[in-house]
């Protein structure tokens, strides 16, 4: 609050209203409210990266008393500035780079040396095999093919694999366990994945257990049925051959 002496009151009011001055006395002079301006929603928006300033400025009225009953009304000015909150969003595309699985040389058959069983070869499934226990090359069973009467004869095992992805070997131990006299014959090995195949190696003499295997490349499936078919042809009375430790995985690297 200010303070005037009776003279300074009288100066002013001389000086805004141009009469003479008189007796001091009390005077009140009060300002129209169109006569002053007020700037709202004044507002000055500065972007910059990241941060965005807003500044607003508002012209308020203010009021002053001035004590020996003399009330001037004066303007005054009131500045404030505000700074919002200012908030950066930054969204960007995120890339992730999802890696292949690593390779894994994994067993994929179930039940591969018919073992789980003495009486069944599930998960596989069989046209004429029988489970021997004669000499397995692991564990307690073989599978055991005889085949009589010359001409063609084939036994198939048969199972399901699942997610296939790259290049497989299959591999497999065989053993002739008997072949009749004067026998004229040759076996074959093959191999279907799916719609891909491949054949392997059989000798065909009597003797003690061999082992091949077989690669099959570019294999690529959800789930795809493994047949592995041993078979022999041509003019025999009896042939037995046994097959055991069945293995497919995949190959990391050749």
């Amino acid at each position: 609050m200010v303070r005037f002496s009776c003279f300074t009151a009288a100066a002013v009011a001389l000086f805004l209203f141009g009469v003479e001055a008189g007796p001091c006395r009390p005077l009140t002079t009060s300002l129209d409210s169109t006569a002053i301006s007020t700037l709202a929603d004044a507002t000055t928006t500065i972007l910059t990266e990241p941060t965005a300033i807003t500044t607003e400025t508002d012209l308020a009225e203010s009021a002053s008393s001035i004590a020996s009953d003399t009330t001037i009304a004066s303007v005054g000015v009131t500045t404030t500035t505000t700074f919002a909150e200012s908030t950066t969003t930054a969204q960007a595309e995120s890339t992730t780079a999802t890696a292949a699985p690593a390779c894994v040389e994994t067993q994929l058959l179930s039940n591969p040396g018919f073992d789980n069983s003495n009486s069944d070869i599930a998960p596989w499934t069989t046209n004429n095999g029988a489970i021997t226990q004669d000499s397995p090359q692991s564990g307690v069973n073989a599978l055991a093919y005889s085949f009589i009467n010359g001409g063609y004869k084939a036994g198939i095992v048969e199972q399901t694999v699942t997610d296939l992805d790259g290049t497989y070997e299959f591999s497999y131990y065989y053993r002739f366990v008997s072949i009749s006299d004067n026998a004229d014959f040759v076996c074959d090995i093959q191999l279907s994945v799916g719609g891909t195949s491949g054949r392997g190696s059989i000798e065909d003499s009597v003797g003690g257990w061999k082992t091949a295997s077989i690669i099959l490349t570019d294999l690529s499936a959800v789930q795809a049925s493994l047949q592995f078919t041993t078979s022999c042809s041509g003019e025999y009375r009896q042939i037995q051959v046994n097959i055991d430790s069945l293995g497919f995985k995949r190959i990391c690297s050749l």
